[in-house]
């Protein structure tokens, strides 16, 4: 709940979120590497980030649909919800296939690349995130 409060009401207008267990060993290695991001001096003004145990929110993982064991990034933008896009995948406000999560494990060069992303977002130089090799 404090999440999604500083995601209508904080003061920085991106907000990186990852959602894991300690257990999982994807959820324990994405969540170093995007620590790592959230320590860049390039990130510091206009993003922040959050780290949430999946199983003290067991509740909002099943309403929401959230695959626990599995790390899963959501991202805000200005209070928005940010898509990724799959590959070949071009944005497209209408469609309804595109993700408004991402679940798989990420190495620092991809967290680095979805907060670059996030950025470029905030700036208007894109509309989502585009898909992750």
């Amino acid at each position: 709940e404090d999440v999604l409060e500083y995601v209508k009401n904080g003061e920085k207008p991106i907000v990186y979120i990852v959602l894991g267990t300690q257990w999982s060993p994807p959820c324990k290695y994405t969540m170093q590497c995007v620590k790592e991001c959230s320590e860049m001096e390039e990130y510091q003004e206009n993003i922040e980030f959050f780290f949430v145990d999946q199983e003290s929110d067991l509740e909002f993982c099943f309403d929401e649909r959230i695959p626990v064991g599995f790390p899963v990034i959501l991202l805000f933008v200005q209070g928005s919800m940010v898509q990724f896009l799959g590959r070949g995948q071009a944005f497209d406000l209408n469609r309804i296939d595109q993700s408004s999560r991402l679940v798989r494990q990420l190495n620092i060069q991809q967290a680095k690349k979805i907060a670059d992303e996030a950025l470029d977002i905030y700036n208007g130089k894109a509309d989502a995130i585009s898909y992750l090799d």
